[in-house]
């Protein structure tokens, strides 16, 4: 792994800790596999490409994917290690790298809180807030937003925008996935970068 590499890593970790947005839901906005962010912060994947950036900057609502990119790009070879242990009610993340003389750096030491007890009735309306993203979801529907597909963050942002405030990421999946598959109101399906997107099934009219 490269200098340049260790440093996106980093610091998209870092911002998406700040912000509040687990692994596991950044990884349902930019419309990949649940563990697919946590597979590259453990070092089992590919460092995200600039595209990928861009997307992650728009669920992380950053103006750019700039401030992940490092200012100098070091394409210095570096042995990496990265250790996650769980202690209480948070993770502690601990990057090392290791020179040729096999000598130990830390890199960088991040913490982040659990969400073990995620709160579906979360919003101004409380219980009922579950009830209240179906019904918009049903009205953007009728507007015509999903007869092309959407990437689960265009599906949030505009669910944040119609209803004034941000809902909560978990009743998104959970309505989401109610209403996919056969018989249902959507299709998932993949775009040219192997992003999930969900469009509206359209009956055709019987002759």
């Amino acid at each position: 792994m490269t200098d340049y590499q260790i440093e996106i890593m980093y610091k998209v970790m870092m911002k998406r800790i700040m912000k509040g947005c687990s692994a596991r839901h950044l990884s349902f906005l930019i419309g990949r596999p649940l563990d697919y962010v946590e597979t590259i912060e453990s070092l089992n994947a590919p460092i995200y490409n600039e595209a990928e950036l861009s997307v992650i900057a728009l669920a992380l609502e950053d103006e750019d994917c700039e401030s992940y990119l490092p200012a100098v790009r070091c394409e210095d070879i570096l042995r990496v290690s990265i250790e996650k242990n769980k202690i209480g009610n948070r993770y502690y993340y601990y990057c090392g790298t290791f020179t040729s003389a096999e000598r130990n750096f830390t890199r960088f030491i991040l913490y982040e809180n659990i969400d073990v007890n995620p709160n579906l009735g979360e919003g101004p309306m409380g219980k009922y807030n579950i009830d209240i993203v179906q019904d918009a979801i049903f009205f953007i529907a009728d507007e015509r937003f999903f007869t092309v597909p959407r990437l689960p963050l265009e599906i949030y942002h505009k669910l944040n925008s119609f209803l004034g405030y941000k809902i909560d990421l978990y009743t998104l999946q959970l309505l989401l996935g109610w209403f996919t598959g056969d018989g249902y109101m959507f299709k998932k399906g993949l775009d040219e970068q192997q992003r999930y997107t969900f469009q509206e099934i359209l009956i055709e009219p019987n002759n």
